[in-house]
Formats: C-alpha cells, structure tokens, sequence
C-alpha cells in the first residue's frame, strides 16, 4: 500500500480554496487506487507551535540524554518527521496572496514535495512545471475562473 501525505497550508480553514482543490485532487487519486492510504496535515488548525527556546534545547540534545520533559516537547515534531519520511508522496495546496510566495516554497519544498499547487492570485497562471528536483508546480490552481465570474467568485448579485 502507498501512502500520500496531504499537507493543507490555509488560515482559512474549511472555506479556503488551496483545500478545495487539494482535496479534490487527493480524492480523485484515492478513488483511482483504492489501497492508497491519505495522511492530512493541516498546517493552520490546529497551528504548529513555534519553536522556543524549549524545543531548541530539546532537539539540540543527545537522545540517551533526553528525559520525558524533553520527549513530550519533540513529541510533535516527530510525528511531523515520520509522516514525510512514510509517505511515498506528498501534495501540498498552498494558500499564498503573491506569487513569489509560492514559488519560494516550491523551491524549498523541490524533491521533498511530489507536488505543489497555490491559489490565491487571482489570475490563471499557466506556468505548471516540473522543478529540477521532480516536484510539480503550478502558481494559481483555483480562485481564478476569470471567465465568467469575479476573481473565481460567483458574479451573481446576493
């Protein structure tokens, strides 16, 4: 069995439409491969902690040195470390006002992500590639059917 790892990265939860269309996509893939097992990471809800001074001295520590304090603290980070390292592919929908924002995560994220898609611009982007590294990108995926609509949004007047 496979396994995916869907890392959702919106403030706006349910009504945020990086989700929708990440979702859609790793629906479509899971309905096409029934044995395909979906890992989700919401990186907003709940929010990852930031790292204090705590976590710092945590993960800086030898191993055989950490006490259960010192485990409970880097509990989560790695929870967050098995799930890349198990998945046999990751899709991130990345919610991001401008596009440099997404385009400086797609190269962080080159050949670690099996792809990243971004919304939020407003404008249909047709700059879908694949990244040195392997990753597939695209800057703008939803919230831009300019065609017929307003910036993606139903033109109808409420």
């Amino acid at each position: 069995m496979s396994t995916l790892l869907h890392i959702s990265v919106s403030a706006r939860g349910e009504a945020s439409h990086s989700r929708t269309v990440g979702q859609r996509l790793v629906g479509r893939l899971a309905a096409a491969d029934p044995s395909l097992g979906v890992v989700r990471r919401d990186l907003a809800d709940p929010p990852l902690p930031h790292p204090d001074r705590a976590f710092v001295t945590a993960a800086l520590m030898p191993p055989d040195d950490r006490g259960p304090h010192e485990e409970a603290i880097l509990a989560l980070s790695e929870t967050l470390i098995e799930e890349l390292e198990s998945a046999d592919a990751v899709v991130i929908d990345f919610h991001g006002e401008a596009t440099s924002e997404k385009m400086a995560l797609a190269h962080f994220v080159d050949g670690r992500a099996t792809l990243l898609v971004g919304t939020h611009t407003h404008v249909p982007t047709a700059d879908h590639r694949i990244l040195p590294g392997g990753t597939a990108y695209q800057t703008d995926v939803g919230m831009c059917g300019d065609y017929d609509s307003v910036i993606g949004m139903e033109k109808t007047v409420p």
